[in-house]
């Protein structure tokens, strides 16, 4: 937050856990020119001692702790959803704003809750939704908003991997896949709700608020959480389309085809094989990548002093079209 009004030139960023996409945001925010990351907390030694590798001058294992630092303007939250909740009291408390992944809360009502003790405090929250980055999305939106393509009357999209699955390494050496990522109750949801929200927020940004969803989820390892959805979507303005996600595919692919009255357009990234895919995010950051494009947009955002998007609020959207689905699932399948 900016103290009385003064435009900063720096900000000054402080990062809560490093996990996968911790490291990712760690790596992209060297090339950065609008803020540097003075302080990363994370349980993990080994977390920390890359932190340091990493030129960042002050760790903690207690992010209550770096919260405590008073040249801090704001924080990028990276923990498990299941923390959220807790962790924007804190912050809060603190008067820092907030950069926080996806999803926003593992529900609507914690959601709410969190949007609501934001506001309350008069901060800035950015959900971390990096497609809303990509260059060649942002073309997309920008074709769809010209008219170009004349009104879409359906969408499909797909997004496919591996999610938990995908091949995690730390120091060379396989890590184990945290249990959290397959408990309900500190998820929320699977598929849908890690991998769906990138793609129901995309689809809401180029076509505006959902009127109606359904879905069907998918079972196949048999877990406690979906590891696939199909949903059928109607947005407000009438476009009508489909979205498919899983965690079944060694194979990373993002699709977007748009069908207008006036032409077709098939946004199509390149498929990307997870583990050279998860290189590329790990040791390729450059000032194209989205979350690099991702910090600088949200930087600038306080150093002007205006509210970003995706907004909490944006994000809490997201949240109230999964339950929907949750709530009214058409079938199973495994």
């Amino acid at each position: 937050m900016i103290d009385g009004g003064i435009r900063l030139n720096t900000i000054k960023l402080g990062l809560i856990g490093l996990g996968a996409i911790g490291k990712t945001h760690l790596r992209n925010s060297q090339k950065a020119t609008k803020s540097k990351i003075i302080s990363v907390a994370d349980l993990s030694e080994g977390s920390t001692k890359f932190a340091k590798e990493m030129g960042v001058p002050n760790v903690y294992k207690d992010y209550k702790e770096m919260l405590k630092q008073a040249d801090l303007d704001a924080v990028i939250v990276c923990l498990p959803t299941f923390l959220h909740n807790q962790c924007i009291d804190d912050i809060c408390d603190s008067g820092k704003d907030i950069l926080m992944e996806k999803p926003l809360a593992r529900n609507p009502s914690e959601g709410k809750n969190i949007v609501d003790k934001v506001r309350s405090h008069n901060l800035k929250l950015m959900v971390g939704y990096p497609l809303r980055f990509a260059p060649y999305l942002l073309d997309a939106k920008s074709e769809i908003d010209s008219g170009d393509l004349g009104f879409i009357e359906n969408v499909h999209a797909v997004r496919i991997g591996s999610g938990p699955y995908s091949h995690r390494t730390e120091n060379g050496y396989p890590v184990q896949v945290p249990d959290w990522w397959f408990s309900k109750e500190k998820t929320g949801g699977g598929a849908l709700l890690d991998t769906g929200c990138h793609m129901i927020n995309l689809l809401r940004w180029y076509f505006g608020d959902i009127k109606k969803i359904y879905g069907v989820l998918g079972y196949k390892y048999g877990l406690e959480v979906e590891d696939q959805a199909l949903c059928i979507v109607e947005f407000d303005n009438g476009t009508k389309g489909t979205i498919t996600v899983n965690w079944t595919s060694q194979t990373d692919l993002l699709k977007v085809d748009l069908y207008g009255t006036v032409s077709n357009r098939m946004i199509y990234r390149k498929p990307v094989w997870k583990p050279v895919r998860a290189l590329q995010l790990l040791f390729g950051p450059s000032e194209s990548t989205s979350f690099f494009r991702e910090i600088e947009y949200f930087s600038e955002c306080i150093i002007k002093d205006v509210y970003p998007e995706p907004s909490g609020e944006d994000g809490l959207k997201d949240l109230f079209a999964i339950e929907s689905v949750y709530q009214k699932v058409i079938d199973t399948f495994e």
